[in-house]
């Protein structure tokens, strides 16, 4: 077993073995074959809600104070470490189906690693369809191994490192499609809106925005009429006919409104904004909007061109992102403050 080959290493270099303290991973022997890997791409324990995190679990990281703080008393005590040091404190657990499962790795990942060498040519051809690659990976990686034996082993490939196959783009490609079939469900979590200023009913628009040669419309009760609208918010003062609200600021105040106990400035990861009227040409629409939420992390922003579809647009953006997993809360905004 795997303590018995540490205890061999450990007494050739000289050292005295004192104890054990074994922790072990939080899911299991299967999962943990999807887990490990997805943790390694993704760099998240948990990328996907339906698998177990992979990992020892925080509480197991946080339970090894005890054996430092038993360490360290008799260290203070001027005592010498013993095979007594963690005894009474369940340092180690034994658990019988991972012993089994170790046992059959141990017996299937040296041949198959074997096999895999002779099949080096074809292997990142054959990658994306089985679990070869993973095989390969986790039996005879030539990055487990030292120089001396890798020499020993295959002379030629020594000589020319760009034959050798590198771990990460093997798992990408084993697992690429089978990642396929794993994208989380993506959900709307939270909606905001910010209207400026009091609404604005029918009969009084043209006293806000001004007539066209300053005539009434002939056609406004008609479009009205259609559409079915019966008030809107400009933001503009109907006093003065300044603009009361940039673009910018509309947007930004509608991010804020999406922050309570539940969702804070610190999750969001991904900004998508549709910009129809932006405020100025440069910076971007999106960087400024970021620039004024409270407390808004360094995330992703992208700002979108257009005008109705555009706010779709952000939408099916921020949907990809999470969809494949890049980030797991992304924010749309679609604000419309046109000019005058």
């Amino acid at each position: 077993m795997a303590q018995e080959e540490v205890k061999k290493l450990l007494s050739q270099a000289g050292a005295k073995l004192v104890g054990n303290i074994v922790k072990t991973d939080q899911s299991d022997a299967w999962s943990s074959f999807a887990t490990t890997p997805l943790w390694m791409m993704t760099g998240n324990k948990r990328p996907y809600r339906w698998l177990p995190s992979a990992g020892i679990a925080e509480r197991e990281i946080l339970d090894m104070a005890r054996f430092g703080g038993r360490l360290k008393q008799v260290l203070d005590a001027g005592g010498t470490p013993d095979e007594t040091l963690f005894r009474g404190m369940s340092a180690v657990k034994i658990d019988e189906k991972l012993m089994t499962s170790e046992a059959v790795g141990r017996r299937s990942f040296p041949p198959v690693g074997r096999a895999a060498d002779r099949l080096r040519p074809h292997l990142a051809a054959a990658a994306p369809r089985g679990a070869l690659a993973v095989y390969r990976v986790s039996a005879a990686d030539d990055c487990n191994r030292r120089p001396a034996e890798r020499a020993a082993q295959n002379p030629a490939q020594t000589a020319d490192p760009t034959k050798t196959v590198q771990a990460a783009p093997l798992l990408r490609a084993a697992f690429g499609r089978i990642m396929q079939t794993m994208q989380p469900e993506v959900y709307i979590r939270k909606l905001s809106a910010v209207l400026p200023n009091a609404p604005v009913g029918n009969d009084q628009m043209e006293a806000v925005l001004g007539m066209v040669g300053g005539l009434p419309s002939r056609v406004r009760r008609t479009i009205l009429r259609s559409n079915a609208i019966t008030s809107r918010h400009y933001a503009v003062d109907p006093q003065t006919g300044r603009a009361t609200h940039t673009n910018t600021e509309l947007a930004a105040a509608a991010v804020s409104a999406l922050f309570d106990e539940s969702f804070a400035a610190a999750d969001m990861q991904c900004l998508e904004l549709r910009r129809p009227y932006p405020d100025q040409i440069l910076p971007g629409h999106g960087v400024m909007v970021h620039g004024l939420v409270a407390n808004a992390p360094p995330c992703e922003v992208a700002s979108l061109s257009g005008v109705c579809v555009a706010g779709m647009t952000a939408m099916k953006y921020a949907y990809q992102s999470i969809r494949s997993g890049e980030h797991r809360h992304a924010v749309a905004v679609a604000p419309n403050a046109p000019r005058r």
